[in-house]
């Protein structure tokens, strides 16, 4: 395969994420949601990466995460 190619692919997807992120950020007015959301995924990334298994987030309680509640709409790759 053309390295050119993929390294082209890759750009478009990260154009894409980008720009659906910015869309997202533009249509939503509330800030606070935002900081939120914000917080949330840090809490959430956080809990997920402990390394004590003890004390990491299960995948059941990850699903519960006011980050995953919130109803932000999540940005997938573009196919």
């Amino acid at each position: 395969s053309d390295p050119f190619e993929e390294f082209n692919h890759e750009k478009e997807e990260r154009h894409h994420h980008k720009e659906c992120v910015e869309k997202e950020a533009a249509s939503e007015e509330d800030t606070e949601a935002i900081s939120d959301a914000i917080s949330n995924y840090s809490s959430a990334e956080e809990e997920m990466l402990e390394l004590n298994p003890a004390k990491r987030l299960s995948a059941k309680d990850a699903l519960e995460h006011p980050f995953f509640k919130s109803g932000l709409p999540m940005c997938l790759p573009q196919e």
